[in-house]
């Protein structure tokens, strides 16, 4: 599905084309450089000049509100509470209605038009200029909206027109801004419906002062703390002069309008627009019903959300101005650059202009080359460059990137923080990780330094993680959705164990430097793990067979052993992968990021220690002539089964130590139809094959289960199972199933939810079955008649 096919399936392509016409366009057009060149602001201040913002145009709205899609989804259940599905899909709709309405005031470029832009998107859709977008998303049950709030109505939930409530809705699209709307008001549905009211039913110029007081009365504070007598006089001078701004002036208040100015104030429509505006506004955030809490939980959550997805906009090298403009990094100043285009100019030939502007967060956002939210809820972000000309630059590079940092987490993080408090299942400490560059792997560390200098909270929950800079798309995002490998330290020591078999040299390996960012994945049959001549940015360690490299120049394929280490030439010449790896069956495998494996793995043997070791592997070889799996081996075996796929690894870890290592012989009889069935089977290698007397039933390999119904129904084997190769197998006990389903509910839940699914395809396959008797039969009778 496209990025557009995404958002039309929320915001049919009719309505959000109006929306951008209407209000998104305008922002772009005012932004080309032909008409900012007449601005005499632009000269004076070029780097505090809103059309060299980020861009807040088209790209922009389309951005976010995918943005919010990706967002929700990431969060759901980890960061904010798991709901159904169908609330889950309001939230999708309601999101990116939102994220289409959030900025539409940043078409007003001047300092007031920038400040007060969330307040102008509150107001504007009580305007009668926003009056038919809104009965289109009415019309079109855009995201479900209009069926949820009139089936709240319907229910007497609702005290308001349900109509008149998603317009409160969408007037909340302000809540984007953590200035305007704290997270402690976000919070609290009475302080947000306080906020809402002030917002939408008070003049914007009002507003404004309010606003410049504040800052000024804080400024001033902060400046008698540190006793500095030249910004205490500026900033009394400036809260002075904001006092001042709204007093009579002539005989007048020049926040009262005239008469004939007073219909087009937005915010005196907005209040005549209700009977009472203080009792009947935004009536819903308070409502005692449950089903009205539920709609105020998941309004309140979608908001989180805004942020969020506000926050980790596009930046780095598709970063751009609302002109189009292209925004990028000095190597030599750590300045922005800013490359401004002109489609005419004079003779009708287009133009190009390099403008350098010292601004810390054009030049922060410009190095960003990603932010987001990963599959464990942390913030992980991304530079494009870490080495500058000088110590002193890369110094300011980082501190720019450290500001940007911050207010990235500031959305991302801070929305979701005091929701986890509160809720038990959901306190976890959120972190940002930030990724190494591979042209400096030290800056990453630079930036927590500085950030550590603005805001030390944010600095304590930072870690520097490995680059992923150059990897290839399909092996990062492989590496981000994989879980984070959580192995005790004896199951380290028996990984290295293992792999030291396989001819690597683990000899003083860190068992906790070794295995930090190490990810376990999991590959399917059929599916590329890497492709030839891709980025060489990972080591893979796989822990069973089925996977196959097919060399590059016309070399014959071969079959990967387990715990043989693979990539690990092309990680360290630094060079392109000389081959393609696929999976030839379901396996599992580590997946170890080059920076940490060229740290913290890689070893080389000397010629003495290679003489040692092969006399150890002979010596083992005399004394073992069956090698038993450790317990490490054993849980890895068993996740690939999918009877067990649903139990935690810890669990599964027990489950691991329960199971008993058994052998037989090919043909020997595992056990015969009428046994007592008190234990079931995992064949870990070999092959068997199940059969009632001469009758060949099922042919099972490796992998594969039999005897699971004795774990909840010790009743007679129905058939009998012998093997046909030698065979490896892991016999699990009732009595030990029991033992771990009593504590662990999680177990006997997957188990239940694998057997039940096994019944119903067995249902299905007698129903098929029968269906072609009864077609036989019919058959048989058609030919009898026409006999």
């Amino acid at each position: 599905m496209t990025s557009l096919a995404q958002l039309d399936r929320y915001l049919p392509e009719e309505i959000r084309i109006q929306i951008e016409q209407r209000y998104l366009v305008r922002i772009n057009q005012q932004a080309r450089l032909e008409h900012i060149i007449h601005d005499p602001i632009f000269y004076q201040e070029p780097e505090n000049y809103p059309p060299f913002y980020a861009d807040h145009g088209v790209v922009h709205f389309r951005d976010v509100a995918l943005q919010v899609l990706q967002v929700l989804s990431g969060v759901h259940g980890l960061l904010i509470p798991a709901r159904e599905s169908s609330r889950l899909e309001f939230m999708k709709g309601y999101g990116v209605v939102l994220a289409y309405i959030h900025d539409i005031g940043m078409a007003d470029f001047s300092h007031f038009g920038r400040a007060m832009h969330p307040e102008v998107a509150s107001q504007e859709v009580f305007s009668p200029g926003f009056e038919d977008i809104l009965q289109a998303i009415w019309r079109e049950n855009c995201g479900n909206l209009a069926w949820r709030l009139s089936g709240l109505a319907n229910a007497g939930v609702l005290e308001q027109a349900p109509r008149e409530v998603l317009r409160e809705m969408l007037a909340m699209a302000n809540c984007h801004s953590k200035s305007k709307v704290p997270i402690g008001v976000l919070n609290d549905p009475q302080q947000l419906r306080t906020a809402m009211q002030a917002h939408t039913g008070t003049p914007l110029k009002q507003l404004y002062r309010q606003k410049q007081i504040e800052q000024a009365q804080q400024a001033l504070l902060t400046a008698q703390a540190q006793q500095d007598q030249v910004a205490m006089n500026r900033y009394a001078r400036l809260l002075f002069e904001a006092e001042q701004a709204g007093q009579p002036k002539n005989g007048y208040n020049q926040d009262t309008p005239t008469p004939e100015i007073e219909n087009d104030d937005p915010a005196r429509r907005v209040r005549r627009s209700y009977t009472d505006f203080e009792r009947d506004s935004f009536r819903w955030l308070l409502a005692p019903h449950e089903l009205a809490h539920e709609l105020v939980e998941d309004v309140i959550d979608t908001l989180r959300a805004l942020r969020c997805a506000d926050a980790l906009r596009q930046r780095g090298t598709v970063l751009k101005t609302s002109g189009g403009y292209e925004i990028f990094v000095e190597q030599g100043s750590a300045d922005a650059i800013l490359a401004l285009r002109m489609e005419e100019n004079g003779k009708n030939r287009p133009a190009l202009y390099l403008l350098e502007i010292s601004e810390t967060l054009s030049a922060g956002e410009a190095n960003i080359a990603g932010s987001q939210i990963d599959r464990d809820g942390n913030l992980r972000i991304a530079f494009h460059r870490g080495a500058f000309n000088n110590p002193a630059t890369t110094r300011r590079a980082a501190y720019n990137a450290a500001v940007v940092v911050n207010d990235i987490q500031a959305d991302a993080i801070e929305s979701f923080t005091s929701l986890a408090a509160e809720n038990n299942h959901l306190t976890r400490e959120i972190e940002i990780l930030l990724e190494g560059v591979d042209d400096n792997l030290g800056f990453a560390d630079l930036v927590r330094t500085e950030l550590q200098r603005i805001n030390p909270a944010a600095a304590a929950r930072t870690r520097c993680v490995p680059s992923l800079q150059n990897a290839a798309q399909n092996e990062v995002e492989r590496y981000l959705q994989a879980p984070a490998l959580r192995w005790d330290a004896e199951a380290r020591q028996q990984a290295l164990q293992r792999i030291a078999r396989s001819g690597h040299n683990t000899t003083d390996i860190n068992l906790d430097l070794a295995f930090q960012e190490v990810k376990l994945v999991r590959l399917h049959a059929g599916e590329v793990l890497v492709e030839a001549d891709a980025p060489s940015s990972f080591v893979y360690i796989p822990l069973g067979e089925g996977l196959r490299i097919n060399p590059l120049g016309g070399y014959a394929s071969f079959l990967v052993s387990p715990w043989m280490p693979l990539g690990l030439t092309g990680v360290i010449r630094g060079a392109p992968r000389n081959a393609s790896v696929s999976a030839e069956r379901d396996v599992a495998a580590l997946m170890i990021p080059k920076e940490v494996y060229l740290k913290y793995w890689h070893k080389t043997h000397s010629a003495e220690g290679l003489k040692q070791h092969f006399a150890e592997q002979a010596a083992k070889a005399k004394v073992q002539e069956v090698t038993h799996l450790s317990k490490l081996e054993r849980t890895v075996i068993l996740q690939s089964v999918p009877l067990f796929a649903h139990i935690p690894e810890t669990t599964l870890g027990e489950l691991a130590t329960a199971v008993q290592e058994v052998h037989f012989s090919a043909g020997e009889i595992i056990f015969e139809k009428g046994d007592p069935g008190n234990s079931m089977y995992v064949i870990v290698n070999g092959r068997v094959r199940v059969h009632d007397g001469e009758n060949l039933l099922n042919r099972l390999g490796d992998g594969d289960v039999f005897g699971e119904m004795a774990l909840l129904d010790p009743e007679a084997r129905m058939a009998s199972v012998t093997a046909e190769d030698e065979t490896r197998l892991f016999q699990l006990e009732q009595d030990a199933f029991q033992t771990l389903m009593a504590e662990h509910c999680e177990v006997a839940n997957g188990v239940i939810r694998v057997l039940l699914q096994r019944l119903r395809a067995r249902a299905q396959d007698v129903a098929q079955l029968r269906s072609r008797l009864k077609g036989e039969e019919s058959d048989q009778h058609s030919a009898s008649d026409s006999a």
